[in-house]
């Protein structure tokens, strides 16, 4: 179960495998799949949960332009209404936390942010 998960992750991490987030689920996120950062945050630091989502796999797949926010870089934000720096426990909860997502530049999904009901919104390739 997920105490011999968690034992497996630590025993890796210890002889230095690059961890990675991913799971064989399909489709969109599963609230199991979500879990997965928690289990992470047993072994790794909060900085190691969050790159094991992004730029690690952009390692892992030799991708050069993705995996960090930086210029000439390939524009895919997740904008969060927490620090997953400070709790990387917020990552498990997308659905309380994910306040917009930025794809290709482009805002895919918003959520309304409290005082900010009416005002103009433009969709600005960055």
């Amino acid at each position: 179960g997920r105490v011999q998960g968690v034992r497996s992750l630590d025993i890796a991490r210890s002889h230095g495998v690059r961890i990675c987030f991913g799971s064989d689920l399909l489709g969109e996120l599963h609230p199991h799949q979500a879990a997965e950062f928690d289990i992470l945050a047993r072994v790794l630091s909060p900085a190691e949960v969050l790159q094991s989502a992004t730029l690690r796999c952009a390692q892992l797949f030799g991708k050069t332009r993705i995996g960090a926010v930086e210029a000439y870089y390939d524009a895919d934000l997740v904008l969060l209404d927490a620090d997953p720096l400070a709790d990387p426990s917020v990552l498990s909860h997308p659905e309380r936390h994910v306040k917009m997502v930025i794809k290709e530049g482009l805002v895919a999904a918003a959520v309304p942010v409290p005082g900010l009901e009416g005002a103009n919104a433009v969709l600005v390739r960055v």
